[in-house]
């Protein structure tokens, strides 16, 4: 049995925390001592935690002291549970754990392929540290490497995915509406999916919130298009009906979990 720390962005919000949550769940039930530390804060997720869960609750986009703030609570926590093994999530939890006294082995795992895109000095100076720290480096597709230097991953291991309520549709049903899944950021292009249902004369669901909404909707109401956004949706497969077609506009994906969860 091992004590693993898995330090996440927050307990909800994507694909990555979805998939670390089932990893969290798996590894409890084959009894290591698990513990999820979510940096930010953020609504649960459809996947209830059944281990130790410690959230920071940093704010989204916060200012500089509230990150130090933070980092100084993180810091105390991992010294406390004192883990063998630290699993690190995407970027800010990589900036706190490689900026941290870790007496563990370090686990990184990248999810796409342009990690550190609006700090990247910052990511190459980070991504150093994790080096010399000897991390190992997990991939979740095998066409993805290890920025900044190409290098190959220790191991490719594939997201698990939770299981969903399935609907039946006929498939044949005239396309009455156009959905967008995901977080509203650059590299999921949401302004596209808004271009598209501009185009297209369809009505449009937005499921997903992100730093963009609000540039988002006013492209939608420059536009004129009939468009809904409720944010985040625990359970955003049951909005979907017969005759609405999910458009997946990314720049760039790591293994495209909403395209799997849809088929």
């Amino acid at each position: 049995m091992a004590r693993v720390a898995i330090v996440t962005n927050s307990l909800s919000g994507g694909g990555a925390e979805r998939a670390m949550n089932i990893l969290a769940n798996e590894l409890h039930r084959l009894n290591h001592e698990i513990t999820v530390i979510a940096i930010n804060s953020s609504p649960p997720d459809s996947i209830s935690l059944d281990c130790r869960i410690i959230e920071i609750e940093r704010q989204w986009r916060g200012s500089l002291a509230d990150t130090l703030k933070s980092l100084k609570i993180f810091r105390e926590k991992i010294k406390r549970i004192k883990p063998e093994i630290v699993i690190l999530n995407c970027d800010l939890p990589e900036f706190y754990g490689a900026i941290s006294l870790l007496r563990a082995k370090i686990i990184a795992v990248e999810h796409v392929n342009y990690p550190w895109r609006n700090r990247e000095l910052l990511g190459k100076f980070i991504r150093l540290i994790l080096r010399v720290k000897k991390t190992e480096w997990v991939t979740v597709s095998n066409h993805l490497r290890i920025w900044p230097k190409n290098d190959p991953p220790n191991r490719v291991i594939y997201n698990p995915i939770s299981a969903i309520h399935k609907s039946e549709f006929r498939g044949s049903a005239p396309i009455k509406r156009v959905i967008f899944m995901g977080r509203l950021t650059f590299q999921k292009n949401p302004h596209l999916f808004v271009e598209i249902a501009h185009y297209t004369n369809l009505p449009a669901l937005v499921l997903g919130e992100g730093e963009d909404r609000i540039h988002l909707l006013e492209l939608a109401k420059r536009l004129r298009v009939d468009i809904e956004a409720p944010g985040f949706m625990k359970f955003p497969w049951q909005e979907i009906s017969d005759g609405d077609l999910l458009i997946i506009p990314s720049r760039y994906e790591g293994d495209g979990l909403v395209v799997i969860e849809a088929l």
